[in-house]
């Protein structure tokens, strides 16, 4: 983890989101993996398989969490990463 982060969200109130290292299958990506449910991972894995790595996470326990994921976009894209949410 490189960061941490909070933002204010009128739906979610107070969220903490860590920031993860970026290099690919690192200690940081395997790590996060392991603390996602099945679907969670699948959704790592699918990422991957298009070479695009978990970028922050906001993480309350293995089965609800929100991942976000970079996407090498074009700096003229003010979003640069997808959010995938999973609240079970």
């Amino acid at each position: 983890m490189e960061g941490l982060a909070l933002m204010f969200s009128s739906a979610r109130g107070l969220v903490l989101q860590m920031d993860i290292n970026m290099d690919g299958e690192d200690e940081s990506q395997l790590t996060w993996r392991h603390r996602l449910n099945k679907v969670g991972q699948q959704i790592m894995d699918t990422y991957a398989d298009v070479d695009q790595n978990l970028y922050t996470v906001n993480w309350k326990n293995k089965d609800d969490f929100t991942i976000y994921f970079d996407y090498g976009g074009s700096t003229e894209i003010e979003d640069d990463h997808y959010e995938t949410v999973m609240q079970q």
